[in-house]
């Protein structure tokens, strides 16, 4: 056998474990966006169920503070945790408005603990 047939050989076989790499790779990230995905939609459905419309103000309350005034939060009053909606369009899906925030002192904000962030379509804020 040549030595050029040697060498390809070998370059085919390092092609395809490269080419096998690659793809095992890509079905990797694919399914780590389909769980990321699923979690989201969980997350939207268990959202829309325990803070409707029209309970705000009376089990949760959405809010924002002096100090950042474009971040809204979820304010769960029966936990007394407040939650960051991390992005508009969460904040749009879940049919809130502006109208339904209301503005807190810093010390007032500053006394309710956070808790996770709600995050259900977009991007987070920065």
């Amino acid at each position: 056998m040549e030595i050029s047939q040697i060498v390809n050989n070998y370059a085919v076989a390092f092609g395809a474990f490269v080419g096998g790499l690659g793809g095992f790779i890509v079905l990797l990230q694919y399914a780590a966006k389909y769980k990321e995905d699923f979690r989201r939609k969980r997350l939207f459905q268990e959202l829309k169920t325990k803070y409707p419309v029209k309970q705000n103000g009376k089990t949760y309350q959405l809010i924002n503070s002096e100090k950042r005034p474009d971040w809204i939060y979820l304010w769960d009053k029966k936990s007394n945790i407040k939650h960051h909606i991390a992005s508009l369009s969460t904040f749009r899906n879940l049919n809130y408005d502006h109208s339904m925030v209301n503005k807190l002192t810093n010390e007032d904000f500053d006394s309710i603990r956070t808790g996770d962030e709600f995050l259900t379509d977009g991007e987070r804020y920065s």
